[in-house]
């Protein structure tokens, strides 16, 4: 849906390297995590958020998927 409205994708990836990611998302930047520990991995998003112009919606939508990730990291490390 958003390749088709022309929205910014940026992958996340923590569990795998970006080579390994489905072919459509191979062209687009991978925002690597593997390395990071949950404090830097914020950090790391708010610059991605601060660095990226958009209208106030695109910016809800990266705090969204970003809040939607960390917590997804949270659950899998229990």
């Amino acid at each position: 849906m958003a390749v088709n409205e022309s929205k910014t994708i940026i992958p996340l990836v923590w569990d795998i390297d970006p080579s390994e990611l489905p072919g459509w998302l191979r062209k687009y930047q991978a925002f690597d995590l593997r390395n990071f520990s949950v404090t830097e991995y914020a950090g790391k998003l708010s610059e991605l958020a601060g660095s990226i112009r958009s209208t106030r919606s695109k910016q809800q939508l990266v705090a969204v998927v970003a809040f939607a990730a960390l917590a997804f990291i949270l659950i899998c490390n229990e």
